[in-house]
């Protein structure tokens, strides 16, 4: 068995916002060494962890990051030496334009981990009904992944694509989306029945109530409505797309291959993934992570048990625009965490309080 691993490399963040995309952007006059407004003051194990933005060269900065497909907003306090940064995982990742809620004081949010058991195993069989597969190629987010089955860690939203060769010699493509590690707020899966002639094809709705439903066959929108019934050409392979908008805001694409030569001969969409291996986990939506450099050395909470950790929000106010015009807002965190030195793999408790800001655009 392959297994495939994404090891994510973003922090810990707070509960609100919507970030613009992997762009740093310093606070303009953000410090005076007599006030200071951004700072980090705790320990990491034995040594004291220490920095506030206007001394010794000190900055703040903020930037969106993306890991796996799903936004991780940050901030990073730094002097060049000695660096502290937080990010935030996104969340309700499959409503588009969601924003996380603004947090209440004293609210309490938790690490996100590592898994030692694979959140999904992908396998032909799954797929591919009637033992009409031979062999299998899975490319993730455009890489090749491995043949046969192969296993997927961590949490995020990823584009999947299975090169299936049939028994009869041919090798067909179908590419779908899936989420794992995450709240699915609503899902669905696409029910086949093939005749020669013609597609018969439903929604069954997981959760929410679907709202609407457009139907595209080879990227082109032939019906709309939770069913259809289309007749399509023998002898030519045809992907069948459905585009669903559920009662709760979710959407969600679900994808389907119709090998035209055979009506029992197809690649079903993959919500199987989501669902037929996936262990029951805590979501990462708002989850948060940790990473620390100090003395040429890397940390990390992610690869740490922090089941125990707590990251406590003490409060949360406006500051202001930013050099890119973005509205600001400042940040009181506690943090008790355990965090891993990468190059020893030993772990470190860090406690620290921290006042750090994240932009708004």
């Amino acid at each position: 068995m392959k297994q495939l691993t994404y090891i994510s490399s973003c922090a810990l963040v707070l509960s609100i916002l919507a970030l613009v995309g992997c762009q740093k952007e310093e606070f303009p006059n953000e410090q005076q060494p007599s006030t200071p407004i951004f700072e980090v003051h705790g320990t990491i194990g034995n040594d004291a962890l220490d920095i506030v933005a206007g001394d010794n060269n000190a900055f703040m900065y903020t930037s969106t990051k993306i890991k796996n497909g799903v936004r991780v907003f940050t901030g990073e306090l730094s002097d060049g030496e000695t660096s502290v940064e937080f990010g935030l995982f996104d969340g309700n990742i499959d409503i588009p334009n969601s924003t996380p809620e603004i947090a209440i004081q004293n609210t309490v949010l938790k690490f996100a981990r590592r898994f030692n058991d694979p959140l999904a195993l992908l396998r032909m069989e799954d797929i591919v009904p009637n033992g009409n597969g031979t062999h299998v190629d899975w490319y993730v987010n455009g890489s090749f992944a491995g043949s046969g089955q192969i296993s997927i860690y961590e949490p995020g939203k990823y584009d999947i694509c299975a090169h299936v060769t049939f028994l009869t010699g041919q090798t067909e493509q179908l590419c779908d989306e899936i989420i794992l590690g995450y709240e699915r707020n609503a899902n669905c899966n696409i029910n086949l029945d093939l005749s020669q002639n013609y597609i018969d094809a439903e929604l069954n709705a997981m959760g929410a109530a679907i709202q609407s439903a457009e139907w595209f066959l080879n990227d082109t929108l032939v019906s709309a409505g939770i069913d259809l019934v289309y007749p399509y050409t023998y002898g030519t392979g045809n992907k069948l797309t459905a585009r669903v908008t559920f009662d709760n805001g979710v959407v969600r694409e679900k994808s389907c291959f119709i090998d035209g030569t055979d009506p029992t001969q197809w690649i079903s969409d993959f919500s199987v993934f989501e669902y037929g291996s996936t262990p029951a986990v805590d979501p990462q939506d708002y989850q948060g992570r940790l990473i620390i450099k100090k003395d040429g050395k890397t940390f990390r909470s992610i690869e740490a048990e922090n089941q125990g950790s707590t990251i406590t929000l003490l409060s949360l106010e406006p500051y202001e625009n930013n050099a890119n015009g973005n509205q600001t807002y400042k940040a009181v965190l506690q943090v008790e965490a355990i965090v891993m030195e990468m190059s020893t793999e030993k772990m470190l408790p860090v406690i620290f309080t921290t006042t750090i800001g994240f932009e708004v655009p």
